[in-house]
């Protein structure tokens, strides 16, 4: 494993993937075992993300899905370094961070991903989106700036528009959001702005394909479009934004603009930047291909795990979706071959 007497690995990322690849490596190796683990993140805490739309909605504080990583780590020899990671140099082995350059034997890439815009710069920059507990905290502010606004509004358009809260993205985060985003509508108006009929709070969800969910089975896509249109969510489907403009949502076929002063991106994810710019094979999202054992193919010594991962499930073929399940699933794999590249098995 290199020069060095201890060998080096290197986990670049603390969500699921990372966090719990560093927390199963130290298990599986020997307490005596010549190794160093290190892993790195820019925040100081890791974030629950499956409870983002909860922490949004009010329905939970945000600081209760954040967890000081030192805290988790604690007991282990995981050593932890809070940076921003900058570059990889995959050729010499060594990793550029905003502070420093850590050479490694082994090396994990969970970055996890970004919103992808798709090349809508118009929206890029007003959409909210729901990735950070800054995100879910600015749009459960921004809903009720837009309550408050609606109350002094006289004019019949202006206040349907402040009152009209779109999600765009159909899959799992877009259908979480829209459903746990009406709730919190509905009680907000009913709790604290009763003079607001009902009727003009609209909540619209628009997915581009034929269906909800569209990674899911049919059946769930039917369930789940029936759940959410008893709920009172319009859903477009068919339907692709084109653009947002001071009309509204403009879409690419003949349907008018829908006057929305909310739209909420969830309409997919992009690898990281820094993943993005390896020289691997990857796919149109720019995640790396990866070969059944998580690792880089050629390239024994580095594993890629989550949303930075093209990887497909070995009986169907299929690639596995980017969620928090899947990464949180990986991690203990990712460990094990790790654990067996460093003292055999």
């Amino acid at each position: 494993m290199g020069e060095r007497q201890r060998a080096s690995v290197l986990i670049l990322g603390a969500g699921f993937a990372g966090l719990y690849t560093a927390l199963h490596l130290d298990r599986l190796l020997p307490r005596d075992a010549p190794v160093e683990i290190t892993l790195v993140d820019q925040n100081h805490f890791h974030l629950f993300t499956p409870l983002l739309h909860e922490a949004a909605s009010g329905v939970i504080h945000p600081g209760l899905i954040m967890t000081p990583i030192r805290r988790l780590l604690r007991r282990s020899r995981v050593r932890f370094l809070r940076a921003r990671v900058d570059g990889i140099d995959l050729e010499n082995h060594r990793v550029q961070l905003c502070c420093l350059v850590l050479p490694y034997d082994i090396l994990v890439i969970a970055l996890g991903s970004v919103t992808n815009f798709y090349g809508l710069e118009s929206l890029r920059g007003r959409a909210l989106e729901i990735k950070t507990a800054a995100d879910a905290e600015r749009l459960r502010c921004h809903v009720i700036n837009r309550f408050e606004a609606a109350t002094r509004e006289r004019n019949p358009e202006r206040r349907r528009r402040l009152l009209t809260f779109v999600v765009v993205g159909g899959g799992c985060t877009g259908v979480e959001t829209v459903t746990e985003l009406r709730e919190f509508l509905l009680h907000l108006r009913e709790d604290q702005y009763p003079q607001i009929p009902v009727e003009e709070v609209r909540t619209v969800l628009v997915e581009l394909q034929d269906r909800v969910l569209p990674q899911m089975d049919r059946t769930l896509s039917r369930t789940a479009l029936q759940r959410m249109r008893r709920m009172g969510i319009e859903v477009l489907l068919n339907t692709r934004v084109r653009d947002w403009t001071e009309e509204g949502l403009v879409f690419a076929d003949n349907r008018p603009p829908l006057p929305a002063d909310t739209v909420i991106w969830a309409a997919g994810v992009r690898a990281n930047p820094v993943v993005a710019a390896l020289p691997l094979e990857k796919d149109p999202l720019g995640r790396i291909v990866v070969d059944p054992y998580l690792r880089v193919p050629g390239m024994p010594n580095v594993y890629v795990l989550g949303d930075a991962a093209h990887a497909r499930h070995p009986q169907t073929g299929e690639v596995y979706p980017p969620t928090a399940q899947v990464a949180y699933r990986q991690a203990p794999v990712a460990a094990a071959n790790i654990a067996a590249d460093l003292v055999g098995g």
